[in-house]
């Protein structure tokens, strides 16, 4: 296996990791994070709204996908309890059981247990109608999902490759690039202490006997240093 294929099954690693690691925190937070939401309400009552109890709450929401419908319920005032109650489309009861909330109040960290999840099976496409009775005083916060959030699915490795990326040229080290072998200069020659003469050729025309031709003698001598 060459080095690049390594390379690239390395950061494949890292990066699925990475996924893992942030949709692991994101479930920490909200435990319903890769469900789809098909609706929102609050629902209850409360002493200023001046409805006597026992009282019957409704809200209704649209659901036309093929999978179980999943209700969250999470106390926004008040502990209280009662019946919560389905009806499909046509009208006929589909979920029906008892229930009770108890109100935290918000802190730093999630809190899985301030919630109550139903699950409500599907009939058809259309309006659903969820009734809440309560014998006290409170509200909720009510949530629908219905199926994955597919668009969520497709986002986290996206987003986890984007931060792996930063994070791998923020901290990336810089490696010195290696000095270039160059041949060292020669200073002995620079140096008088070091340098020990040089012979030099003294040449000059000398007369042949007694005739007028001459010929170039060179003698060597040593040069003194000059220090």
């Amino acid at each position: 296996m060459s080095d690049s294929v390594k390379k690239w099954i390395r950061h494949a690693l890292n990066v699925a990791g990475l996924t893992v690691l942030i949709l692991f925190s994101c479930l920490s937070i909200d435990a319903s994070y890769l469900n789809n939401p098909i609706g929102y309400q609050e629902i209850g009552i409360v002493s200023s709204d001046g409805i006597p109890l026992p009282a019957t709450n409704e809200v209704s929401f649209v659901a036309d996908g093929i999978d179980p419908i999943q209700i969250d319920l999470k106390s926004t005032s008040g502990d209280f309890a009662g019946q919560i109650m389905v009806s499909d489309p046509d009208g006929r009861n589909v979920f029906q059981k008892d229930y009770a909330l108890k109100y935290y109040p918000t802190t730093l960290f999630p809190n899985p247990t301030k919630w109550k999840t139903f699950m409500v099976p599907y009939k058809k496409p259309g309006v659903y109608r969820v009734f809440m009775s309560q014998d006290m005083f409170g509200k909720a916060d009510i949530y629908m999902y219905q199926g994955p959030f597919v668009a969520r699915m497709l986002f986290l490795p996206l987003f986890a490759i984007l931060v792996y990326i930063m994070v791998s040229v923020t901290f990336a080290k810089k490696t010195a690039k290696p000095a270039e072998n160059k041949p060292a200069a020669d200073t002995d020659s620079l140096d008088p202490s070091k340098r020990q003469g040089e012979i030099v050729l003294d040449c000059a025309p000398k007369a042949i006997g007694d005739s007028t031709d001459t010929e170039v003698v060179c003698t060597e001598s040593k040069e003194k240093v000059r220090e």
